[in-house]
């Protein structure tokens, strides 16, 4: 008899698995399946349904259901393997910061168009707004708000140390599975222990030297949360790794370029120099913002290098 469970961690060799039953059990993985995904180096993966069998009082995944989406990052010892981070997220959330770290826009706009590329909403947090003290820095928070309020994304900005900050994040994950990034140091376990206390998951502090946070997170997990849905939390994510792309369809993954491009001269328009070019157009009269443009030359470039070799 098969029974279905939910993939809550992995650590490569073992397996947390929530039953229908709500308890947890841990289960290995038959080796059959550890060769049937070449291109992955984990065939299980964090947010996955499976079955299991139980064989010798031991749990076994026999078999892994369709995912309705997945994310991949490039695997950190095999360029040539990715690894599956998470998968069934209906939504994301990144987290960012001004000060201490600062979050670069090119970090969060590659995040927002991968996260596009799988089919999942993303909603934008700014925290730590206790630590902006200069005028410039609220200014600059305003600035950035504007650009990605006027891309089409919600976002919602303050600190762990108001209330009303950690209710509009809880309001969002209600009965979502979702998926948290940002650069490591930004506040993500922070924030998800105000969301939801009990979990008390580990923090970390600043270096002072680089003024970049230290990885508290050491494994992608799932955790169920006492209001409806789940939250994952994964190691300092930046972006996901984007494959099988066309440099042309990066525009798809920009919301507010992909509106503009439906009315430039020509279809197959790069948006790069072609007369008639709603983006640029756009672009010139301030409705798209230039580092938002920037990030999509980057990352037009990019595509289309690796398409010569």
């Amino acid at each position: 008899m098969k029974i279905k469970g939910l993939v809550e961690k992995s650590t490569g060799s073992f397996y947390k698995i929530r039953l229908d039953n709500l308890q947890t059990i841990q289960a290995t993985l038959r080796g059959k399946l550890r060769l049937e995904n070449s291109e992955a180096t984990n065939p299980v993966a964090v947010g996955d349904f499976v079955y299991l069998v139980a064989e010798n009082d031991n749990y076994i995944i026999d078999e892994i259901l369709p995912r309705s989406n997945y994310i991949i990052r490039q695997s950190t010892h095999n360029e040539h393997k990715v690894q599956i981070l998470c998968s069934n997220i209906t939504q994301a959330v990144f987290i960012a910061s001004l000060e201490f770290p600062f979050t670069p826009l090119n970090t969060i706009d590659r995040f927002l168009v991968s996260a596009a590329a799988y089919h999942i909403p993303t909603f934008l947090v700014f925290n730590k707004t206790d630590l902006l003290k200069k005028e410039k820095h609220f200014l600059q928070l305003q600035d950035y708000k504007k650009i990605y309020s006027q891309a089409g994304y919600e976002v919602i900005d303050g600190n762990i140390y108001q209330p009303e900050f950690i209710e509009k994040i809880k309001n969002k994950l209600i009965n979502q599975t979702t998926f948290v990034g940002g650069v490591s140091g930004v506040g993500k376990s922070s924030i998800i222990n105000k969301v939801e206390p009990n979990l008390n998951l580990k923090t970390g502090e600043i270096s002072k030297q680089t003024l970049k946070g230290k990885h508290t997170t050491t494994h992608v997990e799932m955790f169920p949360l006492s209001f409806g849905g789940y939250i994952i939390d994964a190691p300092g994510v930046r972006e996901f790794h984007l494959v099988d792309f066309e440099p042309h369809e990066i525009c798809q993954y920009f919301p507010e370029m992909l509106y503009y491009s439906k009315f430039c001269k020509f279809a197959n328009c790069t948006h790069l120099h072609e007369p008639g070019c709603r983006v640029l157009e756009a672009l010139e009269s301030q409705e798209i913002a230039n580092t938002r443009y920037n990030t999509y030359l980057s990352m037009y470039q990019e595509v289309k290098n690796k398409k010569k070799y």
